[in-house]
């Protein structure tokens, strides 16, 4: 008896839904490319998961890019460790979670987001080390560098580690009728450079670390 035999119409519906759908999506496997020799990489657009270790330990990469409307949503835990000569990588705006260390012993200079402030701002970093910009990198969004940042109104949080170390920040303001409710841990930890930040009446939770290490 196959298995789709002891289905019910509905069940074999969804079910063949999301394996037609599982063809179209890549994903990167754990060490997949560990130590390799290239210096570029681009990312294909259909691959949704960079997984542990995936590009770990490759010496030579110094830029990683990812092809437009790229679905990317997760790099996973020390995906690129160790890649200590990489200066260059975009972050594609469907980007939820970077995991632990994703970005450690890394020295990258520039981080090129593809999405917006309010989408920056949605990523869950698990620590400073998932966090690309927190090495004294340069982060541009919409080809524009961060320097006083403004908080869209739409915007209902601000996560963890979200601009941790980012020695470029120089202010924090929040648009008119924010709906910004919580400003996670560490979001702006040892942000150097950060001597103003106005808070609205609508952040009623900040959180361990939030701004420690700043002016």
């Amino acid at each position: 008896m196959r298995f789709q035999d002891l289905c019910t119409k509905e069940q074999n519906e969804i079910l063949w839904f999301y394996l037609s759908l599982w063809k179209f999506i890549k994903i990167i496997g754990e060490g997949a490319f560990y130590g390799t020799q290239k210096e570029k990489i681009v990312i294909s657009s259909d691959v949704y998961t960079i997984e542990k270790y995936a590009f770990a330990n490759s010496k030579h990469l110094e830029e990683v890019l990812f092809e437009k409307d790229s679905i990317c949503g997760f790099i996973r835990e020390y995906a690129f460790q160790s890649c200590k000569s990489l200066k260059t990588i975009e972050i594609p705006n469907r980007i939820l979670i970077v995991g632990e260390g994703a970005f450690q012993h890394c020295d990258i200079k520039e981080v090129d987001f593809s999405g917006s402030v309010n989408e920056w701002c949605s990523i869950s970093f698990y620590d400073a080390e998932a966090n690309p910009i927190s090495k004294d990198a340069k982060l541009f969004i919409a080809n524009k560098l961060v320097e006083n940042l403004i908080i869209p109104s739409q915007t209902t949080k601000i996560g963890s580690f979200a601009f941790s170390g980012y020695n470029y920040l120089s202010s924090v303001m929040f648009e008119e009728e924010s709906q910004c409710s919580t400003i996670e841990k560490c979001a702006f930890y040892q942000c150097d450079n950060l001597f103003a930040a106005y808070i609205p009446l609508s952040v009623k939770t900040i959180e361990t670390s939030a701004f420690s290490g700043t002016n």
